[in-house]
């Protein structure tokens, strides 16, 4: 079996190896500007059978923006996701699915998005719950 080492020439913040400084570079940009806009929700540790409630206009104003960010980055390679409206795009559709095999902060973001219920603005512990909120959940 052979096997590669990638020559790490710089590692992110959050952990990701780059071999190459200009995408590090540019995978640091894009991590700054995710924590920007996701520094505007509180970032609770959810327990199982528990959620936390947000505000809906705060989060309605993150799930914008982390959306127009996502479009900015990758809507050249999805075109149809420009014609998209940000409160139609379900966090398992198709945009979760293509972030989660991307390595991006976006993706981090989006599993975060997974886990809330844009309905009632509550964030659960896993996806799960946010797509089947029942009685049993309670608010912490």
């Amino acid at each position: 079996m052979v096997t590669t080492q990638m020559r790490i020439e710089h590692v992110a913040r959050d952990g990701a190896a780059f071999s190459h400084m200009a995408d590090a570079i540019e995978y640091e940009k894009e991590l700054n500007m995710v924590d920007a806009i996701m520094s505007q929700l509180p970032k609770p540790k959810v327990p199982s059978g528990k959620y936390y409630q947000h505000d809906k206009n705060v989060l309605d104003r993150v799930r914008r923006e982390i959306f127009a960010l996502v479009v900015a980055k990758h809507g050249d390679a999805f075109p149809k996701w420009k014609t998209w409206n940000y409160k139609e795009v379900h966090p398992s559709s198709v945009v979760g699915r293509v972030l989660s095999e991307i390595r991006s902060p976006l993706s981090d973001a989006w599993w975060r998005f997974m886990c809330i219920n844009f309905d009632l603005s509550r964030e659960y512990q896993q996806p799960f719950f946010a797509a089947n909120p029942g009685p049993a959940q309670e608010r912490m």
